[in-house]
């Protein structure tokens, strides 16, 4: 699974596996954007130009993607770059 949409208190317990999470190990996780205490979480591994058009498209339907507040995970790269005003047509893509 790539994306997910966790609270805050799931997704602080999937980054490092702990507490009832510690069966399946540590998942490296970064969020995508936020609403009303709910979290779009990515796998690292979710590819950046999927993250950007995510990011874009929770940005239309007023998803917050650009908090102020430290969040319980890293953005992921290409919500970044989407919040950066990079262009969709600038991102690396594999192929």
């Amino acid at each position: 699974m790539f994306v997910a949409v966790l609270d805050a208190p799931a997704l602080t317990g999937i980054m490092p596996g702990t507490g009832r999470f510690a069966p399946y190990g540590a998942v490296p996780l970064t969020h995508l954007g936020h609403r009303e205490g709910h979290w779009l979480a990515a796998h690292r591994n979710f590819p950046e130009h999927h993250a950007w058009l995510v990011a874009a498209a929770l940005a239309e339907v007023s998803f917050d993607t650009d908090i102020t507040a430290p969040p319980p995970a890293p953005r992921h790269p290409g919500a970044q770059a989407f919040l950066d005003g990079i262009a969709f047509e600038d991102l690396q893509r594999p192929g």
